[in-house]
């Protein structure tokens, strides 16, 4: 075998698998580079892009930022005249168990509408106002007497500052006023979550209770409250409702009692009273409590109250007596004489039908 044979056997071979491996190798790393250049731009390109939406998240922001503090000012200025027109009016920030809805007078009907309008704008532009514009807004609303927009505004103040206490306690003694009693106790308890020792929290939770027949808890509630403020006439009379509701006269009378011993004026202690003592069946001093406390005004409720004695204690001319008296001062009160089973025995007197059907008889 001659060299040639040789060289072109074995040698060819080796140098013709180093030439390929090499041109294999050298195109690797050409398309590696290519590939790293490609990555590089594609990089710059993302950088690029990123910096441009920084810059545009940055602007975006600032000009949020301005219209914000621009949407403030102009709400600024629209809560000071508002602020303003509850204080003309008498009017807190707080409905009270107490607080009686006046109106708004003429004079102030103008004003009242443009601020109304002013507040619109914001919403048909998808823009809450903030909680002290719905606040001041929502106790206007109540002095009209506009009681669902009072109380949309009360729970939008409560939705933007949820600690918001005399909101909170003005939903809940609303709610109460409108008799609606479940969700008054749930306003009732989130207050207390925010202030475990909160009078006026108890009170409104046991009432609520009350309403809706949860006796048991409703005098823990109370009890919780004149703890908290012993010297309160009208916990004490709550307290003697929920215990004629559960049954307990002789206990609704101790809390009756010092009711008027803490306020011998009391309305709705005396109210109270003459209806334990009428369920009691003293109706001769239920009798004389009614008109002791006629004796400083008439009242409706006590001449209804009157009549009822008047019934159970048999003498039936003097209950119509005092039902005509009672419907004199207040014909609604005519609605429930209809259903009390107090005035059964007088359903066959022709005294009762006549003054029940407001025919004018021989009342």
């Amino acid at each position: 075998m001659t060299f040639n044979d040789i060289f072109f056997l074995f040698i060819t071979p080796v140098l013709a698998a180093v030439v390929v491996g090499y041109a294999v190798n050298l195109y690797a790393r050409m398309r590696e580079r290519t590939r790293a250049r490609a990555y590089q731009h594609r990089i710059e390109m993302l950088d690029r892009a990123l910096e441009e939406l920084r810059s545009e998240a940055e602007r975006m922001r600032s000009e949020s930022d301005a219209r914000a503090r621009l949407l403030q000012r102009w709400q600024a200025e629209i809560l000071e005249p508002l602020a303003a027109l509850r204080a003309e009016l008498g009017l807190g920030t707080l409905i009270t168990l107490d607080t009686k809805p006046e109106g708004i007078p003429a004079a102030n009907a103008e004003s009242f509408g443009i601020l109304q309008e002013k507040v619109s704008l914001f919403r048909s532009a998808g823009v809450p106002v903030l909680p002290e514009i719905a606040q001041n807004l929502a106790m206007l609303h109540f002095a009209a007497r506009q009681w669902r927009e009072a109380i949309e505004l009360l729970e939008e103040t409560i939705e933007g500052d949820p600690t918001n206490r005399d909101a909170r306690q003005s939903l809940g003694n609303l709610l109460l006023r409108r008799r609606n009693f479940e969700e008054a106790q749930g306003q009732f308890r989130a207050l207390l979550e925010l202030s475990s020792k909160h009078f006026e929290a108890h009170l409104g939770l046991g009432l609520s209770l009350v309403e809706l027949g949860r006796l048991k808890e409703a005098i823990e509630v109370l009890g919780a409250a004149i703890s908290l403020r012993p010297d309160h006439a009208r916990s004490y009379c709550e307290l003697g409702r929920a215990f004629v509701a559960d049954g307990q006269l002789e206990r609704a009378l101790e809390s009756a009692q010092v009711a008027l011993k803490l306020d011998p004026g009391m309305t709705e202690g005396r109210l109270l009273l003459q209806q334990i003592l009428i369920k009691s069946g003293n109706f001769e001093e239920a009798i004389k409590a009614c008109r002791d406390a006629l004796a400083d005004g008439e009242s409706a409720r006590v001449f209804y109250n009157l009549a009822t004695a008047h019934t159970m204690g048999g003498d039936y001319e003097s209950a119509i007596d005092a039902l005509r008296r009672s419907f004199a001062l207040d014909d609604e009160i005519r609605f429930a004489a209809k259903d009390d089973p107090a005035f059964h025995p007088l359903r066959e007197s022709r005294r009762f039908r006549d003054l029940m059907e407001g025919r004018p008889g021989l009342f």
